[in-house]
């Protein structure tokens, strides 16, 4: 993670961070925890963090700028929306989840998901109705 503005993890530093996905009963969950990689490439204690708001599961994911963001897979649905939280000091704290405020061309559910450079892109996934082949692209 690096950000040039604020950098709450220190430059040798590694967390994984693991979110919300569908719980044993069929519903989105909500919980997100994250792990420092220690010496070795093992995982330290996991750490419950600020929980995602609204549930969610399927999402298309990143990070950037000491963000985690979260894309469609509302309540394990197809959604154009997504959310964000801040990583804050003391690392592995999260600001609340927050609305994002966009609408994706279609909505998503299980799509892929990647980052380049500065751009995010979405990929396939499920659109509520069909599986669709379309890609979206923002930068962040």
């Amino acid at each position: 993670l690096a950000d040039p503005v604020h950098a709450p993890i220190a430059g040798t530093d590694t967390w994984i961070y693991a979110g919300a996905g569908i719980a044993s009963n069929a519903i989105a969950g909500r919980r997100v925890e994250a792990a420092q990689v220690q010496a070795g490439g093992d995982l330290g204690t996991w750490t419950r963090v600020v929980d995602m708001s609204p549930s969610r599961a399927g999402y298309g994911y990143t990070l950037a700028n000491s963000m985690l963001y979260a894309f469609g897979g509302l309540n394990a649905q197809a959604d154009d929306g997504g959310a964000s939280a801040r990583i804050i000091d003391p690392v592995p704290t999260l600001e609340n989840w927050n609305n994002l405020g966009l609408s994706m061309t279609e909505p998503r559910y299980l799509m892929g998901s990647l980052t380049e450079s500065a751009f995010i892109f979405l990929v396939g996934g499920w659109n509520g109705t069909a599986v669709t082949n379309s890609v979206e692209k923002t930068v962040w």
